[in-house]
């Protein structure tokens, strides 16, 4: 008999079985844009994306990389994202955490959707010696429909 270790009442299944296998992510996948389209100087979008079993996430800020005046966004690259469930016996992800290393500094990212909205809270870290506060951010980005 497996046994069924907890630390708060919600991670225990009481005689419902977890999901087993891994979770739909159609709920997450797809381009969210943020509902300010970047006017506040953060993050412009989220792509994910289901790849070979992962959820992998690709981040853009707003900015203009090569001081053009075109107001390009920077690309964050991509990175792996763990998905997560409402509770231990959902089938379905509603959220996602993962990391981005810039190198200089670092942002994690803990998202999750509601009533169609991404709310996504970063927490940011810089390690290059420059004296700036961490910080942290919480954004909303709508789903772009396909055309």
């Amino acid at each position: 008999m497996a046994l069924n270790r907890a630390f708060r009442i919600d991670e225990t299944t009481e005689g419902r079985e977890p999901p087993g296998g891994g979770l739909d992510l159609s709920e997450l996948v797809g381009t969210w844009v943020n509902t300010d389209y970047g006017s506040s100087g953060g993050t412009l979008r989220y792509e994910l994306s289901h790849r070979d079993g992962q959820l992998v996430v690709r981040g853009f800020g707003a900015g203009d990389p090569e001081g053009d005046g075109q107001g390009e966004a920077f690309d964050w690259g991509e990175t792996e994202a763990t998905p997560l469930a409402q509770t231990v016996t959902e089938t379905r992800a509603w959220a996602f955490s993962c990391r981005f290393d810039f190198g200089f500094s670092s942002t994690e990212i803990a998202a999750y959707t509601k009533e169609g909205i991404l709310i996504a809270a970063s927490f940011n870290q810089f390690s290059d010696g420059s004296d700036r506060a961490d910080y942290w951010t919480r954004e909303f980005f709508y789903r772009e429909r396909g055309a």
